[in-house]
């Protein structure tokens, strides 16, 4: 099964499709990232950290990662070929996904939480790379 592609002309209404279709997905993954870091800074080590994080990456990582590739991919489009700016949110997904992954392999709650911040970190990146830095906060 091939992955979704998004339009790739670089119009002016293609950028505003984008921010309409995907811009909300973002916003609400950034949310449940906040939750997610308060839950496992108050999870105990035994309290069943690893579910919290199941749940996460079952509903908001399954659905961000799209969002995010095809946000850049629609909104920093030149065209036929690959922009710097699309290259760099390249870069931030697989970063995040990266971290992702090991927080959900990790065999305990410090392991979780250090790869959560490095997540945080990424999706940081991504936002202040795509200038959504301005419409949605950043994670503290």
């Amino acid at each position: 099964r091939q992955p979704a592609l998004a339009d790739r002309t670089g119009k002016f209404s293609t950028k505003l499709t984008a921010k309409r279709r995907y811009l909300p997905r973002i916003e609400k993954g950034v949310s449940a990232f906040r939750d997610l870091r308060s839950k496992l800074t108050a999870a105990k080590e035994n309290d069943g950290y690893k579910a919290i994080v199941a749940q996460f990456m079952a509903s908001t990582g399954a659905d961000l990662k799209p969002a995010l590739v095809l946000f850049g991919t629609s909104y920093f489009s030149e065209g036929n070929k690959i922009g710097p700016v699309e290259k760099e949110l390249t870069m931030d997904v697989e970063m995040l996904y990266k971290h992702l992954s090991a927080m959900e392999k990790a065999n305990s709650l410090t392991e979780a939480k250090a790869e959560l911040g490095l997540a945080i970190k990424a999706i940081n990146s991504y936002l202040a790379n795509a200038r959504l830095d301005d419409e949605i906060k950043v994670i503290e």
